[in-house]
């Protein structure tokens, strides 16, 4: 009996210590969204193969870029990711280092990059916004990161980006 209770104990103790994996409630996706009791992470939904990914939550709808455009003009970075007439536009630095970034957070903040929605013919410019830059590689022209922010209309969450320029 007191083996029984032990293997019970530990169950129960190994069960309510794990992470839960929920998927996102996105269409015909394998969008994974870690969930522990403080945070959720995005995970890029094909890490290995696919060499660009540019997703967002739109207004509440899953937006999932089908095609890429990446410029370096300057130094600027120019990347925009449009399905069906609608699109997400980044700009950042060319020099651009892994960190966090914003947009209006505060009075006298530094805009550290910008970005615009296209949704239905109508074009936004962002005017509160955080961006993650999770890592850049000049060199090889990789950068991957995340995004959220808010335009007069439009609300853009849990955004991932890994793109080539």
């Amino acid at each position: 009996m007191k083996t029984f209770n032990l293997l019970f104990v530990l169950s129960l103790f190994v069960f309510a210590s794990c992470e839960t994996a929920e998927f996102v409630d996105a269409p015909n996706t394998n969008e994974l969204s870690l969930v522990s009791d403080t945070t959720e992470n995005r995970v890029d939904e094909d890490p290995i193969e696919s060499r660009f990914t540019f997703t967002a939550y739109i207004n509440g709808s899953y937006f999932r870029a089908e095609s890429f455009e990446s410029i370096q003009s300057g130094d600027q970075l120019i990347f925009e990711g449009e399905k069906s007439g609608n699109s997400i536009v980044l700009q950042l630095p060319a020099d651009i280092i892994n960190g966090d970034y914003s947009v209006g957070a505060s009075v006298g903040s530094y805009d550290n990059f910008s970005a615009a929605v296209t949704m239905n013919g109508e074009t936004q410019q962002i005017s509160l916004g955080s961006l993650t830059v999770l890592s850049h590689t000049a060199d090889t022209g990789n950068i991957v990161g995340n995004f959220d922010f808010q335009t007069a209309d439009f609300e853009v969450s849990r955004g991932v980006f890994k793109l080539y320029y």
